[in-house]
């Protein structure tokens, strides 16, 4: 119980160092900024994988539209060859049987 009583007695009479209770605030101050920033660098590392998904797949329904206006244009050139080609023809007229 001695010992006890002069520990305490000892701490009652030194005060704590200022400048350590300063230290110890400033690196609790800088701890929970950095945990802050390391909250944002894992929301922003997230959000930009869910950025570069859907950059993804609207990239891949840009290419699919282009695809088939390519084809629809090819498919009505064809189209309309065609139609001319039939226009061009002579039109055949039946044969009269003798």
């Amino acid at each position: 119980m001695w010992k006890a009583w002069q520990k305490w007695k000892s701490k009652s009479i030194h005060p704590a160092n200022p400048a350590k209770k300063e230290f110890e605030g400033e690196r609790n101050v800088l701890n929970a900024r950095l945990d802050s920033l390391q909250a944002t660098v894992k929301h922003q590392a997230e959000q930009i994988a869910q950025l570069t998904q859907q950059h993804e797949l609207a990239y891949e329904k840009v290419q699919n539209i282009a695809v088939r206006a390519i084809e629809g244009s090819a498919n009505q050139k064809t189209l309309a060859t065609f139609h001319e080609m039939l226009l061009d023809q002579p039109k055949k007229q039946p044969r009269e049987e003798k």
